[in-house]
């Protein structure tokens, strides 16, 4: 539903861009406890069925939606997840995980669940775009070998 209703607003790149910080401040920000934080719940249940939705031939990107904002919320998402994970360090001293679980994690999760959708070609399109990033391999250097 969240992301049906990102891409409504969607008129210019500037609501673009407010749609993809919406959407990375919802994903990214630590939850109360005893809540399941989102960004894993995302990242592994809801982007795999919207590349399968993107995939299919039927409902196309009508339904879909923009496949460049869901690349965008995810590569910062997960830019944002590992941000947090460093000053949480640094301010701290200890590593906790306020996302449910360490942003590298998560990384090295999606780009194996993308390297085994070979047949989806809006997962490869997905994963082109995400290793095409040279400060997203930087920070998860799993995708410069998973994918």
């Amino acid at each position: 539903m969240f992301w049906l209703e990102l891409n409504l607003i969607i008129k210019t790149d500037a609501t673009a861009d407010a749609a993809k910080r919406l959407a990375v401040f919802v994903l990214a920000t630590p939850r109360a406890p005893r809540t399941p934080p989102l960004l894993p719940i995302f990242l592994h249940n809801v982007l795999p069925s919207l590349i399968d939705t993107f995939d299919n031939v039927k409902l196309g990107q009508h339904m879909a939606g923009d496949l460049e904002l869901l690349v965008a919320i995810t590569s910062s998402s997960l830019m944002a997840a590992l941000q947090l994970e460093r000053a949480l360090y640094a301010t701290s001293g200890e590593q906790v995980y306020p996302l449910g679980s360490s942003s590298s994690s998560m990384a090295s999760r999606l780009a194996l669940d993308l390297r085994h959708r070979k047949s989806s070609s809006k997962g490869k399109l997905i994963a082109q775009r995400l290793t095409s990033s040279q400060t997203f391999v930087t920070s998860f250097p799993v995708f410069k070998t998973e994918v």
